[in-house]
């Protein structure tokens, strides 16, 4: 039988201090910082606020992103052109070519709590597709992150009996 660790609180098992970055940093800066300190996801911090997060894959769509970029086509209505854009093009081309964080990053954060479960955790990060989690105080302020690794390295704790 597993032990409860999966019923233990994030707070138990996040990384504390997760390195963060601006929304003013440009994507040279932020592929470097990314190099340099061995990450691949970051908290986007204004303010003391989180206001996003930031990954490589939003990096990776900097060299490739143009390439799956379908662009707006215009139907001519009353001797005016409409142009008709797929869902999420504005976004998309943003990613693609933006020089910033702010381009680049998610604002619409999947993060979690530090009073929910482990189990609560792997959940989201399963059913949301997202490597990380920001884990957030009852404030709202960034105290930490947990993702795939430390929910791995809480299961390995586990006990079989």
């Amino acid at each position: 039988m597993l032990s409860p660790v999966i019923d233990a609180p994030v707070s138990d098992h996040l990384q504390r201090d997760p390195v963060t970055v601006t929304p003013d940093l440009s994507v040279r800066e932020l592929a470097e910082r990314f190099a340099n300190e061995s990450i691949a996801w970051a908290p986007v911090m204004n303010a003391g606020r989180l206001v996003g997060v930031v990954s490589d894959k939003d990096l990776m769509l900097q060299e490739a992103g143009g390439d799956e970029l379908h662009l707006p086509f215009a139907i001519p209505f009353i001797g005016d052109p409409i142009y008709v854009t797929g869902r999420g093009f504005e976004a998309s081309f943003r990613k693609a070519f933006g020089a910033s964080v702010a381009d680049l990053m998610t604002t619409d954060v999947v993060k979690i709590t530090e009073d929910r479960t482990v189990h609560d955790a792997a959940r989201l990060l399963v059913d949301r597709d997202v490597p990380r989690l920001p884990v957030v105080d009852a404030q709202g302020n960034l105290v930490g992150a947990i993702g795939r690794s430390e929910i791995v390295r809480a299961l390995a704790t586990l006990e079989f009996e």
